[in-house]
């Protein structure tokens, strides 16, 4: 689990979770959620010793409080896996908000990463974002 404090004594916690045999990468933000966090988060998963080049991922935001994120922090986001092309060529990765603010940064995201080396999609519920990293039933 990664703690980042911003100035104001707010925290934003990330978890990883690795499961090779899945090969899935589950990841869960909670508390106050920044653009600078979250690019810092990617930077982290994709160095980090249990990261398999295409792994599938399931990125949950159920959790976040607070959202302070905005189109130019998305854009550079996407940029960012973008020059990661290799590490997440032919994968698949899953939002989960179910709030709406979560929810339209996520579909952000999606729009903006259509024509990816990897497919990106947006749910409100877990279980469809399970099914389609295929972990679901």
């Amino acid at each position: 689990m990664r703690q980042h404090q911003s100035a104001h004594s707010e925290v934003t916690l990330t978890e990883f979770d690795f499961d090779p045999e899945k090969n899935l990468v589950r990841v869960r933000f909670s508390g106050p959620l920044k653009g600078t966090q979250a690019l810092e988060s990617v930077r982290e998963l994709v160095h980090d010793s249990r990261y398999v080049s295409g792994m599938n991922g399931l990125i949950d935001l159920r959790s976040v409080d607070s959202i302070e994120m905005f189109g130019d922090e998305v854009r550079a986001g996407t940029d960012l896996v973008a020059r990661m092309g290799e590490a997440f060529a032919g994968s698949r990765w899953a939002l989960v908000g179910t709030s709406d603010p979560a929810y339209g940064i996520a579909r952000q995201f999606e729009l903006m990463t259509a024509d990816s080396r990897f497919e990106v999609r947006a749910f409100r519920r877990l279980e469809d974002a399970e099914r389609f990293v295929g972990v679901g039933d």
